[in-house]
C-alpha cells in the first residue's frame, strides 16, 4: 500500500508533512521506544505517540534508527504534545522519511485496523497473478505469452 492510497481514504485525516507519497509500506508498526530498530523488519508504517521526545535532540537519533531498519514512513501522534513538533519534521525532511500527522482523536489501532484489509487485499491479489502465471506455465505457455498475461495482469 502507498501513503497516498493512507492519506485518500479520507477518515482519518491524516496530513503529509515531508517524504514522498508514494513510497510503500507492507504493514503497520506502533511504537514509542527510544531505539526500535531491532524490533523492525523494513517496510513498515510506523506510528508513534512521541512518548521518546524529551527534547529536539531526539527526532534525528529515532529517525536515524527508522531509516536504518528500512521503514517506509512514520505517523506522529499529536496526543501528547498537542503537535508535531519542527524539529521531526526536519529530520524526516533530512532523511527522506515520509511523515504523516496523525490528529489527536485517532487512535493507531483503528488506524492499522483500518490498513490491514487493504494491505491484506494487495497480497491477495499478488497471489492470485501468481497463481495465473504458474497455470499457464502449466499448461505450456511460452515466454512471449507469460510476458503479456503479465502485462495484462499489471496493467502495463
Amino acid at each position: 500500500m502507498r501513503i497516498r492510497d493512507l492519506l485518500e481514504i479520507g477518515e482519518p485525516r491524516l496530513r503529509l508533512l515531508a517524504g514522498d507519497p508514494d513510497r510503500e509500506f507492507t504493514t503497520v508498526h506502533i511504537t514509542d521506544l527510544p531505539e526500535p530498530g531491532r524490533y523492525l523488519s523494513g517496510g513498515e508504517l510506523v506510528l508513534t505517540g512521541l512518548m521518546w521526545r524529551t527534547g529536539p535532540e531526539d527526532s534525528d537519533r529515532f529517525v536515524t534508527a527508522l531509516v536504518e531498519a528500512g521503514v517506509a514512513g512514520l505517523g506522529a501522534g499529536q496526543a501528547w504534545l498537542g503537535h508535531v513538533p519542527a524539529d521531526l519534521v526536519t529530520a524526516c525532511e533530512r532523511a527522506g522519511l515520509p511523515l504523516l500527522e496523525v490528529p489527536t482523536e485517532v487512535s493507531f489501532r483503528t488506524l492499522a485496523e483500518q490498513v490491514a484489509p487493504r494491505l491484506t487485499g494487495d497480497v491477495r491479489a499478488a497471489l492470485g497473478r501468481h497463481r495465473r502465471l504458474v497455470a499457464a506455465v502449466a499448461e505450456g505457455a511460452g515466454l512471449s505469452e507469460l510476458f503479456a498475461l503479465t502485462a495484462a495482469e499489471l496493467g502495463v
